[in-house]
């Protein structure tokens, strides 16, 4: 992985995540199947802002970017010893653009 300071934010190249939502709408019964750790679940629901659409499921527009933080909370622990090593403990705060 391959950590790099920009103007826009912090560029990260050189991995391979594969992300842990299929689409950019989720739903939040979704996030409650797929996730299993609660600090990926408290990132989410302080993160993103569910609406209650008319079938009755509560979603949110996530961005890739975010997906991938969460899928190297779940999936990947080198990942996230680098990241915290590089960011500090907070690193999710952090505007980290993943292949750009």
């Amino acid at each position: 992985m391959k950590i790099e300071p920009k103007m826009s934010g912090t560029a990260v190249t050189d991995f391979r995540i594969n992300p842990i939502f299929c689409t950019q709408i989720i739903t939040l019964n979704e996030c409650q199947k797929l996730l299993y750790r609660q600090e990926s679940m408290d990132f989410i629901l302080d993160t993103f802002r569910f609406s209650l659409c008319a079938d009755g499921e509560w979603r949110a527009i996530i961005d890739r970017d975010t997906d991938y933080k969460i899928a190297i909370l779940e999936n990947y622990p080198k990942y996230e010893e680098e990241m915290i090593e590089y960011f500090g403990k907070d690193w999710l705060k952090h505007y980290i653009r993943f292949n750009h």
